[in-house]
């Protein structure tokens, strides 16, 4: 399923996004497929925001954190919002 593209509260209106992270121009022509940008659209966030923030939307004052900790992985089933001090202890001991 592909969704418009966001990110925070913007709508990036020639974009669609997949359930995997992979943004699409309107004519169905692959546009992004990895960790970060290289285009200058995408370059200044994650592959990761812009699928959770499509699919769930925009959740203030959380983290995103990738359930399998392969940050490759930017499937929405591997992503989920935390809150920054239950994240920071997840990664310190070592889960």
């Amino acid at each position: 399923m592909k969704v418009q593209l966001k990110f925070k509260n913007k709508v990036y209106e020639n974009y669609l996004i997949d359930e995997n992270g992979v943004i699409y121009d309107l004519n169905g022509n692959i546009q992004e497929t990895y960790l970060y940008g290289n285009r200058p659209l995408f370059k200044a966030h994650g592959v990761h925001k812009y699928v959770v923030h499509s699919f769930i939307g925009y959740v203030e004052n959380k983290v995103i954190h990738h359930i399998n900790e392969n940050k490759h992985d930017n499937s929405l089933s591997n992503l989920v919002y935390m809150d920054p001090g239950e994240h920071m202890k997840l990664h310190k001991s070592g889960k």
